[in-house]
């Protein structure tokens, strides 16, 4: 990627950058998020997650339009064969408020780390910002060099990922729907707002 898309040149300022931010970030939010505690899993240990399954529930009510993720879901969507996930749970006490998946993926030769779902229950900014925080902190461990995700415009401006480093790519892609339930509201359907949309069939993006 680095060499077709020459973006090289730039990644050392762009990281440092990335960095001097999620410093100074770090310092400003320190007091407000010390109370959470970030937890990681693999998807063998789903049902291991206490309190999983109560924040599932909790965010789909939250949500107008997305997948039914319960714990059955889960487990049959992350258990591809010679694949492996992070579960990242972020927790107030024993109350979850938030949870990414992700997956090392090499995408255009570059070692990177997907994110295939940010989950964040709402009227809870400050675990937005902690859920970055440990997704970059992951990134790290698994010595990656970047993090890639696919949502929408109004996702991306929901969970601050510009803010949190991440760069809008130039690449556009379409969700093509066909309404089979006449009940079903075309405004609704077509409200961007209604929708979670970071979830994907590929598990190379």
């Amino acid at each position: 990627m680095k060499k077709e898309r020459k973006l090289g040149v730039l990644a050392p300022a762009v990281n440092l950058g990335i960095n001097l931010y999620h410093g100074v970030l770090s310092i400003l939010t320190f007091s407000q998020n010390r109370a959470l505690h970030i937890q990681v899993f693999s998807e063998q240990a789903i049902e291991q997650i206490n309190g999983l399954s109560e924040f599932l529930t909790s965010w789909q009510d939250e949500v107008s339009i997305s997948l039914v993720k319960d714990i059955g879901f889960l487990k049959w969507r992350l258990r591809g064969p010679g694949k492996s996930y992070f579960i990242s749970v972020v927790r107030n006490n024993d109350k979850v408020l938030g949870v990414s998946i992700s997956r090392k993926i090499i995408k255009d030769n570059v070692p990177s780390l997907g994110v295939l779902d940010f989950m964040v229950l709402n009227k809870n900014s400050h675990t937005v910002k902690a859920l970055h925080r440990s997704l970059t902190k992951l990134a790290i461990e698994e010595k990656v060099e970047a993090l890639l995700c696919m949502t929408s415009n109004y996702i991306r401006k929901k969970y601050n990922l510009f803010n949190h480093g991440f760069i809008k790519s130039p690449f556009k892609f379409y969700l093509i729907i066909k309404r089979l339930d006449e009940t079903l509201k075309r405004d609704k359907l077509q409200d961007v707002r209604n929708w979670h949309l970071m979830w994907i069939d590929s598990d190379d993006l």
